[in-house]
């Protein structure tokens, strides 16, 4: 995971709240917002001849929940993020669950640097870049578009702006995500709250890069 701050403070952060066995935005798997992101995983592969469908990237992956869905749906999987920790539960998580994504370490804003390859018909961030300083979503959104496939697809999940207070990630806005993606289109939009009363507003955008 990316944390709002710049990149080392985001990564002692991370590997801190690992260390001490917390990891809240692992929730999302079993929230009742899990259903609907698997909706839209439906719709990203509809078209596809598969499985396999494909290679697919999971930014700020952590543990790998969301990297092992996507290896058990038949995508050939890459996961990165900036904690050595959680990657090796990853590998761990992903071996006993039977699959066999690759997991790298690396950060989302130099994606080439980090050896993911290129070629994804499918990519998931899920809170990840919404962490990150404003002045880097840019950055992300051309390392992604880099390494997409025309055609492919982009799942996002971010907080709303101004539904967390610091240290949580600052959230992004539909508005942030169309201009830092400008070569995809928005093709679905959900906004959903948690369940806890205090809790973020959480947007569900699926995105698709224009055909050129």
């Amino acid at each position: 995971m990316i944390f709002q701050k710049p990149f080392a403070v985001g990564t002692f952060v991370y590997q801190a709240l690992y260390f001490a066995g917390l990891a809240p935005w692992e929730r999302m798997k079993t929230s009742p917002m899990a259903e609907q992101i698997a909706d839209i995983i439906d719709i990203a592969q509809e078209g596809i001849d598969g499985p396999p469908y494909g290679r697919a990237l999971d930014l700020g992956c952590g543990r790998g929940l969301w990297s092992i869905e996507l290896a058990q749906r038949g995508w050939d999987t890459v996961g990165i993020d900036v904690v050595q920790s959680a990657l090796e539960a990853a590998r761990d998580n992903a071996n006993e669950a039977g699959v066999e994504p690759t997991f790298l370490l690396g950060d989302m804003t130099d994606l080439q640097d980090s050896g993911v390859g290129s070629g994804f018909g499918l990519i998931l961030d899920f809170g990840g870049v919404h962490g990150l300083d404003p002045s880097q979503f840019s950055e992300v959104g051309k390392e992604v578009t880099s390494v997409a496939d025309s055609g492919a697809h982009l799942i996002v999940v971010a907080a709303q702006v101004g539904t967390q207070a610091w240290p949580q990630p600052r959230g992004m806005s539909m508005e942030e995500i169309e201009s830092t993606y400008p070569d995809w289109d928005m093709i679905r939009s959900i906004q959903q709250g948690t369940e806890e009363a205090k809790g973020p507003t959480l947007g569900l955008y699926l995105l698709r890069k224009r055909l050129y």
